[in-house]
């Protein structure tokens, strides 16, 4: 399971809200460049453009419970950072139809994800919660090297969210 998000600006969210089979194409290019593959992408045209695709892999779920604890709690100020809080569009994709979060939810994650810090996710991080939680991917036998991957994949998305919120944009969340 991958989770992966793009930043996008309020232009193209509205274009995709006002286009939605234009969504699918969207998704198509975020996965092209997320798994590596620029030629791919470099070969046609976007025809809708982000400014930066990240790619989760088996760390996100582990990162989720470390920011939303198990079961995560809605109301919670990161509950939907990794989830994407409004449906974008009815395209099948991966595991649910692509999610987005606004520009300005973007800034409360931001904010949120800073005042977190590494300190919040080695608090939050409890091997015996997350086998007890079933947390997906979670090896309970390697819990030094889960909690370096978890704290790699907050940086990432902490700067990622830094970076959408400076700019204002708001981001595509899907999982495939």
């Amino acid at each position: 399971m991958n989770l992966r998000l793009a930043r996008i600006s309020e232009f193209t969210l509205a274009r995709l809200k006002r286009h939605p089979t234009l969504a699918s194409q969207l998704l198509d290019d975020i996965i092209d460049c997320t798994d590596g593959d620029p030629d791919t992408l470099e070969a046609r045209i976007p025809v809708i453009a982000f400014d930066e695709a990240l790619n989760l892999h088996r760390e996100w779920p582990m990162l989720h419970f470390c920011l939303c604890g198990a079961p995560p709690d809605p109301d919670g100020p990161l509950a939907y950072a990794l989830t994407g809080k409004t449906q974008l569009a009815e395209v099948e994709l991966g595991y649910w139809p692509p999610r987005y979060n606004s520009p300005s939810l973007c800034r409360q994650y931001h904010e949120a994800l800073e005042a977190h810090g590494l300190g919040g996710i080695r608090k939050a991080f409890d091997p015996v919660e997350m086998v007890s939680a079933d947390v997906d991917a979670f090896d309970a036998a390697s819990p030094e090297a889960e909690l370096a991957v978890v704290l790699d994949a907050f940086d990432s998305v902490a700067g990622f969210y830094a970076r959408a919120a400076y700019a204002g944009e708001g981001v595509v969340v899907f999982i495939t």
